[in-house]
């Protein structure tokens, strides 16, 4: 599999909440370090972030043991730390995949491969479920030879009920998967409408509480917002962070030059950010030293 030379890392890896709450568990630092085991892994093998041995067949636990030099034992507890913080994910085909690679490495045509790669996935459980329903449909076509084996004159007619049967079959599931298909088009076009109306949404936001005047098309910070709300963060939670920011920064010279998408939003300060914002909510103040009244944008 041809694979990266190079992998990213974030020089605040390890200041990120889930590395840090990662390395007071048991083991921990054994186990932080398999995970950048694992990230240049996942670059050797393909750079999109998944765990595959060859184009079909995962690493399974034994093989990433291997890999990592450590044993099956501790291996299973890292992965299983790993996904319960988020950081690494496990397909139904058995892959496991490093989560927000794409976010985090941003490697030329890495995005593109893994989509293709997930097209493929489903093109494949697509082709199972079609064999097993013409399987199905042979199966129907032989009970009914079968059934009329000793009455001759009844096997045309059967016959003819059977595959008339069977043909009715195969085009109602074609059909069903059609109408599903256009429905899962229509859903994930929704879905990306309102995606896109969020992010636009967040830009203004952040323009009006900041004063600033960020270009809501400019595709640099569209993305990094785009991934914090596709990675099941909500519009308020950007919000709160925008708002206990711009509480922190507004009137400091130095820091205000941060109160920007790639800053706000960066995958290694936004759970820390988001998580002050909770714990204490801001009362922001304009650069006058005035509060802002924030009805004003509601």
């Amino acid at each position: 599999m041809n694979g990266v030379k190079w992998i990213k890392l974030d020089t605040g890896i390890f200041q990120s909440p889930k590395v840090r709450k990662l390395r007071r568990m048991p083991s921990g630092d054994t186990i932080a370090l398999i995970y950048i085991d694992l990230l240049t892994l996942a670059g050797r093998q393909g750079g999109t972030g998944e765990l595959m041995l060859t184009e079909g067949m995962p690493f399974d636990l034994e093989d990433l043991a291997f890999e990592c030099d450590t044993d099956v034992n501790t291996m299973r507890m890292a992965m299983t730390m790993l996904q319960q913080l988020g950081m690494v994910g496990l397909r139904e085909d058995g892959c496991y995949v490093i989560d927000g690679w794409d976010d985090h490495q941003a490697v030329d045509g890495a995005t593109l491969k893994n989509r293709e790669r997930q097209r493929r996935y489903r093109e494949r459980q697509k082709a199972k479920r079609l064999l097993a329903q013409a399987e199905a449909a042979e199966a129907i076509e032989a009970e009914a030879f079968a059934a009329v084996e000793d009455c001759p004159s009844q096997t045309t007619e059967l016959a003819n009920d059977a595959t008339q049967s069977v043909t009715r079959d195969v085009t109602d599931y074609a059909l069903e998967i059609r109408d599903k298909s256009k429905e899962e088009e229509q859903k994930e076009k929704a879905q990306k409408e309102k995606l896109e109306g969020d992010v636009t949404h967040v830009i203004d936001y952040l323009n009006a509480r900041s004063g600033k005047r960020f270009n809501p098309r400019g595709e640099q910070a569209r993305k990094v917002i785009r991934a914090r709300l596709s990675g099941g963060y909500t519009v308020d939670d950007l919000k709160a962070v925008i708002d206990a920011k711009c509480a922190e920064w507004l009137n400091d010279q130095h820091f205000c030059k941060y109160l920007r998408p790639s800053t706000l939003f960066a995958p290694g300060h936004f759970d820390e950010y988001l998580a002050n914002a909770r714990s204490s909510p801001p009362q922001a103040r304009a650069p006058g030293g005035q509060p802002i009244d924030f009805s004003i944008y509601d």
